[in-house]
């Protein structure tokens, strides 16, 4: 993934939808929600 926080870097994406992705990552006891968004939106 581009960026260049580690955040980003060890974050996962999913496909919610066909043009709507989410970025989130997961812990042990949670789940942190990063980013939502079109592709376009995310890395344009």
């Amino acid at each position: 993934m581009r960026g260049g926080s580690r955040l980003y870097r060890i974050a996962e994406q999913t496909a919610v939808e066909p043009d709507w992705l989410l970025i989130y990552q997961q812990t042990k006891t949670e789940l942190i929600l990063i980013r939502t968004g079109s592709h376009s939106d995310l890395f344009n």
